[in-house]
């Protein structure tokens, strides 16, 4: 199939109706015939924004979670999923989450975890372990208990399985037909649907079951949710369609931030000043969201390790893109019925034409002028903008003010390359490998 290259920002092959947005320099791989990849924010704007009702969920998506969970606010569109966004909502509001010391003994025992005695320590999995305690406490009231020297044997085979049904996910967003040779798959999902369905059970039951709170009276998702429905197979799902994402996005950003702090002093210790001037008293809601060189190191983080690395759209109907057509590609360009648009966020958000020359550095002082636009979608843009964004950003925030406090130094036991690992959220293959002191 012959190739055609216009510019830095189109190439077009001989075929009708395959078109590949990427710039040039950047290896990409096409599926089929049918997709197309888009790294130009006015295309990016259009089809999460402005022309969202030609744009739905691609099939392999809403397929791939069906073998896990029903329809809900991951692979439904329309008025279902205006339904189930609309349950969730009030679960983020500031309100509560601003109640940071829901997070404070899960953070005492992250910190217990930890060595002082200058040993190498893999963040990695103890910030996996940490975010799957304080996001299950946080959505059902109790916590699993995962960074507990002793589990009990129901906690442990959730764990277990949901690992599972993690990485094989992740798997399968690479290679569809990879479930069909999965013999743990259907294993693993039992025993999450069993685990979650003891939780909906107390949840409709016995209502007042939740861990006691020294914080007052605490919003908890599957309680409110058990308000409004008893399908208990409905509040599963729901809640799971919260939890799959969410109990991976705080982890994974606090890996990839301790990751690129461990590689540069002059940041981590800008930042530990900064810090240090709240006072060694507990961080508040709003001494994070004000602390400045804080908001920017976190955005830098997820400009270079976006939590996912592309995002995808089919056209419901035919349609146009504003960017793409012509000899230059700046001209519009045409999008079939059911073609499918894959959005690379690793490529936008480290475009130099968008970001200039240091596009491939970690540079926090970027943010001092830069503006988010469209050049930056690290929890999607337009109605389905991630709900939990703020949550993940103070939650983060608060683990790292925590972590300075305690320890002056962070020093790199790896310092090898990055090497990527694309499960559901994109982390580091060596894990997080320092010393902290």
């Amino acid at each position: 199939m012959a190739v055609k290259s216009h510019g830095s920002t189109l190439t077009k092959t001989s075929s009708s109706d395959l078109i590949l947005y990427a710039r040039s320099n950047e290896a990409s791989r096409m599926v089929n015939a049918s997709r197309s990849t888009d790294t130009q924010p006015e295309n990016l704007k259009t089809i999460l924004a402005t022309n969202i009702k030609q744009r739905g969920f691609v099939p392999r998506r809403r397929n791939m979670l069906v073998l896990f969970l029903d329809k809900g606010i991951l692979n439904a569109d329309g008025e279902y999923w205006h339904q189930a966004r609309a349950r969730i909502r009030p679960t983020f509001e500031r309100a509560h989450i601003a109640n940071l010391g829901m997070f404070k003994k899960h953070v005492d025992r992250l910190i217990a975890n930890i060595p002082r005695d200058d040993s190498t320590v893999d963040l990695q999995p103890l910030f996996k372990r940490y975010i799957l305690d304080s996001s299950s406490e946080f959505l059902s009231g109790r916590s699993v208990g995962s960074q507990l020297p002793e589990r009990s044997v129901e906690n442990e085979q959730f764990l277990v399985a949901f690992d599972c049904i993690s990485t094989n996910l992740g798997k399968m967003r690479q290679n569809w037909f990879f479930w069909r040779q999965d013999k743990k798959w259907a294993e693993a999902a039992e025993a999450v649907h069993s685990f979650i369905d003891a939780r909906v059970a107390e949840a409709i039951e016995k209502p007042g079951l939740e861990e006691a709170s020294t914080d007052g009276e605490r919003f908890v998702l599957l309680k409110e949710m058990a308000k409004l429905t008893d399908d208990r197979v409905q509040l599963r799902h729901e809640i799971l369609h919260v939890f799959l994402p969410g109990h991976e996005s705080a982890g994974t950003l606090l890996a990839s931030t301790f990751y690129l702090l461990a590689r540069d002093t002059i940041v981590w210790k800008r930042l530990r000043a900064e810090i240090m001037a709240m006072g060694q008293g507990e961080p508040t809601y709003e001494s994070i969201k004000d602390t400045t060189y804080l908001r920017h190191v976190l955005l830098e983080v997820l400009r270079l390790q976006p939590l996912f690395f592309a995002d995808v759209r089919a056209a419901v109907e035919e349609t146009t893109l504003p960017r793409g057509g012509g000899p230059c590609g700046l001209a519009p360009v045409y999008a079939s019925k059911g073609q499918i648009i894959s959005m690379d966020l690793r490529a936008l958000h480290r475009s130099k034409t968008l970001w200039g020359l240091n596009a491939d550095e970690f540079w926090p002082e970027r943010w001092d002028t830069e503006r988010q636009g469209w050049k930056f979608i690290p929890f999607n843009r337009g109605s389905r903008v991630c709900l939990a964004q703020q949550l993940v950003l103070v939650e983060a925030g608060y683990v790292i003010a925590r972590l300075m406090q305690e320890y002056e130094n962070i020093e790199t036991r790896d310092e090898k390359p990055w090497r990527e690992d694309l499960k559901l959220r994109v982390k580091s293959r060596r894990g997080v490998q320092v010393a902290l002191t």
